[in-house]
């Protein structure tokens, strides 16, 4: 039976021990492109706006509000603490609050999960390691549904122009010591669902169609949704003629280009429990698939740490993910991961 309990905006119901609400709401999607770096262009979906309600949360969908009842009835039964020294420190970092107690308790016990699991890893013979990080009280269903994981599983619009090798290419290479790649950013749940396939060559093409791309600072991000586009050509602060693909799966094509163009815009499989919890050293994820992408971040650079080949990619999760926002992926790995399955960037 269920019994009213105390009064918020939306009614709570007490069940065997937690709280679920009863609205049933879908998660507020939303993406945004940054442009930059030579215009790499990448999408993030995540959790978190100051504009979103309690019930408009991913938790309130009727499936999640299932598996969290049975995760807090469960932190019961083992009797995790919400004074445990660890969860606090990981609330505090990465200023975390709940709506409901029992999200709060389900929410630690995914996060002590994620801990033994990182624990097990980091104890293993990996050349990369695990760390908590603001996705830690997420279960990886979670992560791939909420951070950016329903990108279009295709290339993009095919570009006219290929890359011409020039054949010249250094033993390491990093464009951000040459001034040409801006700090990490977080994008949070920036953005509208238009671009919601995540394809930086429909970008590109939007760029050479309507002429260039306004700066930040004269066309800010916002949450509003507008039914027009307000772009003034006349203050174009880039424009491009064109842009080139690298061709599908071509990793010494690739290198080639991060070493004699600059940074590139590529797609990934991001989705593993590895990746969105990875800490630090050289990415290397055996299940990772090289045509099911469904992240864009920006090669930013490449080189070999401990004889292991690795690409240095930029990502959009803020400095507190990673090497202050950065994953080393593997390179010449047979493609793993698909960094170089769509790979672009674009022409002057």
């Amino acid at each position: 039976m269920q019994t009213p309990i105390f009064r918020t905006e939306e009614p709570l119901w007490f069940l065997e021990t937690a709280w679920c609400s009863q609205t049933q709401m879908g998660l507020s999607e939303s993406t945004v492109w940054d442009l930059q770096s030579l215009m790499g262009a990448r999408q993030m979906w995540t959790l978190g706006d100051a504009g979103m309600r309690p019930s408009e949360m991913p938790w309130h969908r009727p499936g999640i509000m299932k598996v969290l009842l049975v995760i807090a009835l469960a932190q019961l039964a083992v009797g995790f603490e919400l004074t445990d020294p660890d969860w606090v420190a990981f609330k505090s970092a990465h200023g975390k609050a709940y709506s409901h107690p029992a999200e709060e308790a389900a929410r630690l016990a995914i996060f002590k999960d994620n801990q033994r699991l990182i624990a097990e890893h980091n104890a293993g013979n990996h050349s990369f390691k695990l760390g908590v990080n603001k996705f830690a009280d997420l279960t990886n269903a979670e992560y791939r549904q909420l951070f950016g994981h329903r990108m279009a599983e295709r290339r993009g619009l095919k570009a006219s122009v290929k890359h011409l090798k020039r054949g010249v290419t250094e033993a390491t290479v990093d464009w951000r010591d040459y001034g040409v790649v801006t700090p990490v950013k977080d994008q949070g749940i920036y953005g509208n669902t238009p671009c919601g396939d995540g394809l930086a060559s429909n970008a590109f093409e939007y760029l050479v169609d309507e002429g260039g791309i306004m700066s930040e600072a004269d066309y800010p991000s916002t949450m509003a949704s507008y039914p027009n586009c307000n772009y003034d050509p006349a203050q174009a602060a880039a424009k491009i003629s064109s842009w080139v693909q690298i061709s599908e799966g071509d990793e010494s094509e690739l290198e080639d280009a991060v070493a004699n163009v600059g940074p590139i815009a590529i797609r990934t499989d991001a989705s593993h429990f590895s990746f969105q919890l990875y800490s630090r050293g050289v990415y290397n994820e055996p299940h990772c698939s090289s045509s099911r992408l469904d992240h864009a971040m920006l090669v930013v650079g490449y080189g070999t740490e401990s004889g292991q080949d690795y690409w240095l990619v930029k990502n959009s999760w803020g400095t507190g993910w990673g090497l202050s926002g950065y994953i080393k992926m593997s390179r010449n790995a047979g493609n793993q991961c698909g960094v170089a399955t769509d790979a672009n960037y674009p022409l002057p």
